[in-house]
């Protein structure tokens, strides 16, 4: 199985580059080694599965009736016949991904709209707070820096969103304790919900999606095979 993530930052891996900024498709596994050491995020938009489960089952079914009139005996004396309903049924396929298509992107404007009003809200909870007032206090008290950023990439990693968001409001004055060579390990952190939380990211992600992943792509890939068929 295949899982759609956000980058990030740049990643190389066997020969390839992935950009920063892009959606990419990884296994299930790499995806989540992804987001867990702070390369990645999830893209949790539920219903763009329902949209590209919703395409696939429609040339699905279009192709099991393209499939039956073609081989079908009822034709064999009404080759005209014949081609009138694939045109037919083929016809009543592109209507229907058109339609969702002009669906897909009203959605995709609707819920932007829902994360801009969000990106300037910047409440962070008590519990997340308390985790960047630790930090901080940790390292102004004077132990070890080297020590307490090992540790505090590995808390990163299975850091809450909420604490990911404290963490990146404060990260310009926590980096002022961070040794340089830390810090690469670190920023990706602090760019999961930066100034402006998790929201922006959000609207980050819904501009690239139109550019990066079509939910239509079994529909778009049936064509490109016919149009090379020709």
């Amino acid at each position: 199985m295949e899982k759609q993530v956000f980058m990030l930052s740049s990643h190389d891996e066997q020969g390839r580059t992935y950009d920063e900024n892009r959606i990419y498709s990884f296994s299930n596994e790499e995806a989540d080694q992804l987001v867990t050491s702070g390369k990645a995020a999830n893209i949790d938009f539920p219903y763009l599965s329902a949209y590209k489960s919703d395409a696939e089952q429609a040339v699905k079914r279009y192709k099991a009736k393209r499939d039956e009139i073609k081989t079908s005996e009822r034709y064999d004396s009404n080759e005209s016949e014949r081609q009138y309903q694939l045109k037919s049924v083929r016809q009543e396929l592109d209507d229907y991904i058109s339609a969702k298509k002009e669906e897909y992107a009203v959605e995709l404007e609707a819920n932007y709209r829902i994360e801009a009003g969000k990106a300037f809200s910047v409440d962070v909870s008590p519990d997340a707070q308390s985790f960047v007032d630790s930090v901080k206090a940790q390292f102004a008290s004077g132990i070890n820096s080297d020590d307490l950023s090992h540790i505090l990439i590995a808390r990163l990693k299975s850091a809450s969103d909420e604490e990911k968001h404290a963490f990146a409001l404060s990260y310009p004055s926590i980096k002022t304790y961070i040794p340089k060579e830390y810090q690469p390990y670190l920023e990706p952190f602090a760019k999961y919900a930066n100034s402006a939380g998790k929201a922006i990211l959000n609207c980050k992600i819904l501009r690239e999606l139109p550019t990066s992943f079509s939910p239509f792509r079994a529909y778009e890939t049936m064509k490109t095979v016919e149009n090379y068929g020709k």
